[in-house]
């Protein structure tokens, strides 16, 4: 007995600079639920490059710790000044 393997039509993934009709990127955009964003403008698809936790997030949730120290210290230092003033 021979068993023939049907083929599933694969989508194509979107990628930056592709040429397509509203119809094809509208297909191939429903196909990649991982895809957050991608735009047709005038028939070129833009997909901007994904974030990343180590060159984004992790340098962006320092800078937001290092400027939270600073102003409590600051915080404090204001408060300090106004006590030995007022002293």
């Amino acid at each position: 007995m021979i068993t023939v393997a049907k083929q599933v039509p694969t989508v194509l993934p979107l990628e930056s600079g592709d040429r397509l009709t509203r119809e094809e990127f509208e297909r191939r955009y429903e196909a990649m639920p991982q895809l957050k964003k991608a735009e047709l403008i005038e028939g070129v698809v833009y997909v901007p490059s994904p974030l990343r936790y180590e060159k984004h997030g992790k340098p962006h949730i320092l800078l937001i710790a290092i400027n939270m120290m600073l102003s409590l210290n600051s915080l404090k230092i204001c408060r300090l000044n106004r006590k030995l003033n007022y002293a």
